[in-house]
């Protein structure tokens, strides 16, 4: 699909990200973006990438911090490399560069804003603006950087460690590493509960723990909802954030990050999509990353996969929890539920405007329900399966006769069943 961009509007977001390397165990990865817009076609076109990193390590106060690497892209794609950028007009420039400090940032607020200065095309210079978007520092050892799990060590757990990938409690991903040597698969936990605060990552313990009985390596991600600071963009931003920290959680524990499998109940099967599906990203969509780390598969339980529809239906999808989550309905914002829907509308003229941006996910899918869900409609399911099929996906569409929206995370129930055997297939 097409995402408009504005020919005379440039947004540059800044990325300070932690990348693959090993840090030494006293150090801190640091990661913080800003956007800013610029009303003017003049852009970008010489000047030395690695002073503008060095001009926000230093503005961020960590003059002695040490740059570890630097990426650059746009959405054209007319960047070099690590090298000098090419001629850019009027287009989304991203920077993505990873950093280590020895202390800790201790008072975000003071880096609300930073200022760069930019080399034009006549040579002359325009110093420019970044507003805040969000911050997370995540200490290189697990020894220091995290604590106990939610509710301390499941029956199955040898070990668990709650990584935190932002300043908010909530924001924070569970480690639950199993008895004895594991397997080569990762499964990756997102919870339901219509993107709102009153529900967390609990839910999904039972079958976290029930996952380790089969020597995998869990993930378990919590993320700001409704009501917490979440919604739109901030939660795509959490389970961006929370899904890439999994690479460095994966080196410190010696298990493989390249072998993720992301299972989402409810929300968490729009949000799993999502995170699948990062890699179809713009620059200039929340969660975009050079980068993103990617998924082997997709189960998907009794997930709003269709935004579209949810909007449509809202009085029979979490009482308008679509349009809450997302801020309005689209024909006010169409750009978020592009973002945030792996199907397309089943309204014909709403399709044929906005395709989904996602499909195909080039990955085997789970879209699973039950035939008694009142919770999310089962066409949430079925409109899901017949368009991933369609675009050439592997999709594999399940309804459990006569069980209800809540049994996923039930490990005697038939659904768990089916979706336990849909993972345990993809162990080596």
């Amino acid at each position: 699909m097409k995402i408009e961009v504005n020919t005379n509007l440039i947004n540059i977001l800044l990325i300070v990200w932690s990348l693959s390397y090993v840090a030494p165990k006293d150090l801190k990865l640091i990661k913080v973006i800003y956007r800013t817009n610029i009303d003017d076609t003049s852009v970008f076109t010489s000047g030395d990438t690695k002073l503008l990193a060095a001009s926000v390590k230093n503005q961020l106060g960590l003059n002695d911090a040490n740059i570890w690497t630097h990426q650059f892209a746009s959405v054209n794609g007319n960047l070099d490399g690590e090298g000098t950028p090419k001629e850019i007009t009027s287009e989304l420039f991203i920077i993505e560069l990873s950093l280590s400090h020895n202390s800790n940032i201790e008072n975000i607020s003071k880096y609300k804003q930073i200022q760069l200065s930019l080399m034009l095309e006549n040579e002359q210079t325009m110093d420019i603006k970044m507003d805040f978007v969000s911050f997370n520092q995540i200490p290189s050892s697990h020894e220091t950087s995290s604590g106990p799990c939610q509710g301390g060590l499941y029956p199955n757990d040898e070990k668990c460690v709650a990584y935190q990938y932002g300043p908010d409690p909530i924001q924070v991903i569970d480690c639950h590493l199993p008895k004895g040597a594991h397997v080569d698969l990762v499964v990756l936990l997102i919870h339901g509960g219509f993107w709102r605060s009153k529900l967390n990552r609990s839910l999904e313990n039972a079958v976290a723990n029930d996952l380790l009985r089969f020597n995998i390596v869990v993930c378990n991600l919590d993320y700001r909802s409704f009501g917490n600071d979440g919604g739109y963009p901030n939660t795509f931003y959490d389970v961006s954030n929370g899904t890439d920290l999994i690479r460095l959680i994966a080196r410190e524990h010696g298990f493989r990050s390249d072998r993720v499998i992301v299972v989402g109940h409810s929300a968490g099967g729009q949000l799993g999509g999502y995170v699948t599906g990062r890699f179809r990203l713009a620059p200039n969509q929340p969660g975009y990353s050079i980068d993103p780390l990617r998924p082997i598969a997709l189960v998907t339980q009794a997930g709003v996969n269709n935004m579209w529809d949810g909007c449509d239906q809202a009085n029979v999808t979490g009482v308008g929890a679509v349009i809450s989550f997302l801020g309005g309905n689209y024909t006010t914002y169409p750009e978020r539920y592009v973002l945030s829907s792996l199907a397309a509308s089943s309204n014909v003229t709403v399709e044929s405007m906005y395709p989904s941006q996602f499909l195909p996910l080039k990955v085997p899918i789970q879209a699973i329900t039950g035939s008694a869900d009142i919770t999310v409609p089962v066409s949430q399911t079925i409109t899901f399966a017949e368009q991933a099929k369609s675009a050439g996906d592997n999709c594999t569409q399940v309804i459990v006769e006569g069980e209800d929206h809540f049994v996923h995370l039930n490990v005697s129930s038939t659904a768990w069943e089916k979706t336990r055997a849909f993972i345990l297939s993809f162990i080596p």
